[in-house]
């Protein structure tokens, strides 16, 4: 079975598709009944009209809920009242797997959940428009990221996370053991980006690093993803010029990608 996504479905029209996702929303109006299917790219309209689809298409469309897992086949087709301007018109609906009702939270975001019940239903949270954009543009930042400093002749390097002692003073670290040994969660790539420097000559990292000190703020976090590099037989000018421009091109591209998700 070849499927096919949402993001193609313009280029499709008039050609039969098979498309897998969720049940966003649906509505009964008796003799037309409409579902918006989301799959990883979007939502498009899939419109069942009385006498134009097969009966049991219509009975189908009634026991529908949110986050309902789905199989559509059907035609794509111009719309002018679909926001995308085209609409699939369903041959078959396939329930794939039933969703719990009611739901603990509302993945369209027509009603907003607290930060709790987020983080205790993640799944069904990371199925938001909100949190696929964070997701879409952190990848798309480090993408842009690796692309420019591999077009300048850095090399990637991939330094350990569980080190022996500190690699640099100023910040507590979580220990663990290591079998017989005490081990650390790396504070910093430092040490090790220098040692590649010299060897490499240009070398970046994209790294967990961890802090095991007590914030108030929100903006302070135990975890983070340290973008960084080094470079040997440079100045500080050069380093900060090639920060710079690395900064702008990742801007430029967010810009240019993901203006819908801004």
């Amino acid at each position: 079975m070849k499927k096919n996504y949402t993001s193609e479905l313009k280029n499709l029209i008039g050609k039969e598709v098979v498309l897998a996702g969720w049940c966003h929303d649906v509505r009964l109006l008796g003799n037309i009944n409409f579902l918006l299917l989301r799959d990883k790219d979007g939502i498009v309209q899939v419109t069942a009209k009385k006498g134009e689809v097969k009966a049991e298409i219509i009975e189908l469309m009634k026991e529908l809920h949110q986050e309902d897992a789905l199989l559509v086949r059907g035609k794509v087709v111009e719309s002018k009242i679909a926001k995308k301007g085209i609409e699939v018109i369903p041959t078959e609906i396939k329930i794939l797997s039933k969703s719990k009702i009611p739901l603990p939270l509302d993945p369209r975001e027509v009603t907003k959940a607290n930060l709790d019940t987020r983080l205790n239903h993640r799944l069904l949270d990371l199925r938001t428009q909100t949190s696929r954009a964070i997701f879409k543009i952190q990848a798309r930042i480090l993408q842009a990221f690796r692309e420019f400093l591999t077009s300048k002749g850095f090399l990637e390097i991939q330094p350990p996370i569980i080190i022996s002692s500190a690699s640099e003073g100023g910040a507590e670290l979580f220990s663990l053991p290591y079998f017989e040994k005490r081990a650390f969660l790396a504070q910093s790539p430092q040490l090790y980006k220098q040692i590649c420097a010299l060897a490499f000559e240009k070398v970046f990292m994209v790294v967990p690093v961890f802090r095991a000190e007590k914030f108030d703020q929100p903006t302070h976090l135990n975890e983070l993803r340290q973008m960084d590099i080094e470079q040997a037989f440079t100045s500080d000018e050069e380093v900060v010029n090639a920060l710079e421009e690395g900064m702008a091109y990742i801007g430029k591209e967010g810009r240019e990608k993901f203006e819908a998700e801004r």
